[in-house]
């Protein structure tokens, strides 16, 4: 059993101390055993700080049934965000309202009082804080931005939001044994189970329980296509990257994937579409071997000389045209130069998390319809954050995310597929997906979820895993099927 590194020195420094320190499992199971163990070592360096006692931390828990009880809270906060809990009787009606306020709060914060509690109980809050600093960091300067917000009010209860969202996704990751796999699974049930449930009631349910009267394709068990789109281009890749043993869980993986193709095309979410298709392609070209990648890259070296002699303006006249869309992009460069123009306003640390879109800020913004983002990821963290808040989110997750590869590059490691996957995702989401939608830092909105998971997920997988043997190859746990 480890000992916290609040306690060791470097490698090669001051051995004797680090030795001195090692407590013995004698000690260890004594300290397990004392009754206000939970209380000391929560406290973390102030129990250090204040007894002299070792913070004996759990590296890698146990599985058991904290992790199920952590899967149930992370159903629960996606079943609000695809679904909204709508009731299946429910038609889906227009309106410009805030509503499920309240209950989005409940939700939020119950699920995560009760993860922080299990962290609490099995010593594992500092754990949490310890190896995913960037995120914690993040939620911090989301608070402090509340002091020069347009809205300081509405800052504060987004920036809680935040936090609460990031507290059951971060105790996921640090309550799983194996949290790349545990991530992984959970994404694609729950997106799997969405993509069945739909069509479900596509099938049973008249027109007006699963189709938005705004806007044409399959919404299903969400109000609106491009909120259950994501969901599915999701579920495609997850559920091929898992290792489905046995009969039962191979027909299981096969519905899933088929449900989620199919109701992903019912949507008609051009955007997610393309999203998932190159979700898609990216997890086939790591996992492809050399020959095949070469292939690919000669294939898309080809593609890009013939939009070149073709003409891209062109090309996308005709794609758009093809799909009932307008070059604008149905209306966003209106929007998009307006946004530019409201950055300019504060560049370095913006208006405010989320307090640049207030009620009626949109029409007042555009007088055609009433946007209530500005379709563009990027733009919204920057108008929110500025520059330099925008940058400190990116890093926060790209650095873990990036970190997958070497384990990609492993052919021998079992979390290959789970990497490969986890790269995947965030491919699509951070570049089709993120031009088109703003979803970075809203943790009501699934795509943002899938993302903050996987990189919670790299970066507790990325800290625990063993070091490689002399020769070069990495010590690996055996693959786990669904």
């Amino acid at each position: 059993m480890a000992v916290s590194p609040f306690l060791t020195s470097k490698r090669g420094s001051n051995a004797a101390a680090s030795t001195r320190l090692q407590p013995s499992l004698q000690a260890v199971r004594a300290c397990e055993n004392d009754r206000w163990n939970w209380l000391r070592s929560g406290f973390g360096p102030i129990h250090i700080a204040m007894t002299g006692e070792p913070y004996i931390p759990n590296p890698a828990p146990r599985r058991g049934w904290h992790e199920t009880v952590v899967a149930g809270l992370f159903l629960l906060v996606c079943t609000y965000s695809l679904n909204g809990f709508r009731p299946w009787w429910t038609p889906i009606t227009l309106t410009d309202a805030n509503t499920g306020s309240v209950v989005r709060q409940v939700i939020y914060a119950g699920s995560a009082c009760l993860c922080l509690l299990l962290l609490w109980f099995r010593s594992s809050f500092w754990t949490m804080v310890r190896e995913q600093l960037p995120i914690v960091f993040v939620g911090a300067w989301l608070v402090l931005t509340a002091a020069y917000s347009d809205a300081p009010s509405l800052t504060i209860k987004r920036s809680i939001l935040f936090i609460c969202g990031a507290c059951v996704l971060l105790g996921i990751v640090t309550l799983s044994a194996r949290p790349l796999h545990r991530a992984v699974l959970l994404l694609a049930v729950v997106s799997g189970i969405a993509a069945s449930v739909s069509l479900l009631w596509w099938a049973a349910f008249p027109p007006e329980i699963t189709t938005n009267p705004g806007r044409p394709g399959l919404a299903g068990i969400s109000n609106h296509p491009n909120t259950l789109a994501p969901a599915l281009a999701i579920g495609l890749v997850a559920a091929i990257a898992l290792d489905a043993r046995g009969r039962l869980w191979s027909t299981a993986r096969l519905v899933s994937v088929a449900s989620c193709v199919l109701a992903l095309l019912m949507t008609a979410s051009i955007t997610s579409i393309m999203t998932g298709a190159i979700m898609f392609g990216t997890y086939i070209a790591l996992m492809a071997t050399a020959y095949w990648r070469a292939v690919g890259v000669l294939i898309a070296f080809g593609t890009i000389v013939a939009i070149a002699l073709i003409g891209p303006s062109q090309i996308a006249a005709e794609a758009l045209s093809g799909v009932n869309r307008d070059t604008s992009l149905s209306g966003r460069d209106e929007l998009w130069s307006l946004i530019v123009d409201q950055i300019k306003q504060a560049p370095l640390f913006g208006h405010g998390w989320g307090a640049f879109w207030t009620e009626g800020k949109g029409r007042e913004l555009v007088t055609t319809w009433n946007p209530r983002q500005s379709h563009n990821a990027y733009m919204d963290l920057v108008l929110d954050l500025g520059i330099i808040g925008a940058a400190l989110m990116l890093f926060a997750l790209l650095r873990p995310i990036a970190g997958l590869w070497s384990i990609v590059k492993k052919r021998s490691n079992p979390d290959r597929r789970l990497a490969a996957a986890g790269l995947s995702i965030a491919a699509g989401f951070l570049t089709v997906y993120a031009l088109q939608q703003s979803f970075l830092g809203k943790v009501d909105s699934y795509a943002f979820v899938a993302i903050l998971l996987i990189a919670a997920a790299a970066s507790r997988t990325m800290i625990t895993m063993p070091p490689p043997d002399p020769d070069g190859s990495a010590h690996s746990t055996p693959t786990e099927p669904i």
